[in-house]
C-alpha cells in the first residue's frame, strides 16, 4: 500500500469561492472522510500528474482511490460521500442531456469565479481548527 490519501478533494487555492466550499465541506464532514489539497500544490502534480497546469486550474478535482472525477462529477461524488443516501445522484446526473447541461453550468461559473467571488494573492492557508484535514504542501 502505498502513502497516498484515499479521498482528497482538490480545489483552487487562490479562489475565493473554492476555499469556502472546501470550508463548508469540511463542516459537513463529520467523519473526516475526504483530505483537501490545493490544485497548485505538490499531491496534485503527484496525483494529479496526467493533467496539464490549464486543466488542473479549471476546476475542483476528486481523486478517490485512485479514481479522478472533475468538475460537476467531483461535486457529485462529493455529495455521495459526505451524504452516502445520496450517491445515487452522481447515476441520475450522468442521463442525457444532464451532463452536457452541467459542463455547460459548471465552465460558466468557472470562467466567472474569480471576477464574481473574488481571488486571493497566494493560496490561502487552512483555518488552524481544520489543518489536520488539509495536505499542505
Amino acid at each position: 500500500m502505498t502513502d497516498d490519501p484515499q479521498k482528497v478533494l482538490f480545489y483552487d487555492g487562490e479562489c475565493v469561492l473554492c476555499n469556502r466550499s472546501v470550508q463548508l465541506t469540511i463542516r459537513l464532514d463529520r467523519k473526516a472522510r475526504l483530505r483537501h489539497a490545493a490544485l497548485q500544490g505538490a499531491t496534485a502534480k503527484r496525483l494529479l500528474g496526467d493533467l496539464s497546469p490549464e486543466e488542473l486550474l479549471s476546476g475542483v478535482t476528486l481523486y478517490d482511490r485512485g479514481e479522478v472525477f472533475r468538475g460537476w462529477r467531483a461535486i457529485a461524488k462529493v455529495g455521495g460521500i459526505l451524504f452516502p443516501w445520496l450517491a445515487w445522484g452522481y447515476h441520475v446526473l450522468r442521463v442525457p442531456p444532464l451532463p452536457w447541461l452541467l459542463d455547460r453550468l459548471y465552465a460558466f461559473v468557472g470562467r466567472n469565479r474569480y471576477r464574481w467571488f473574488g481571488q486571493y494573492d497566494s493560496c490561502a492557508l487552512p483555518p488552524a481548527q481544520w489543518r489536520d484535514r488539509y495536505i499542505v504542501d
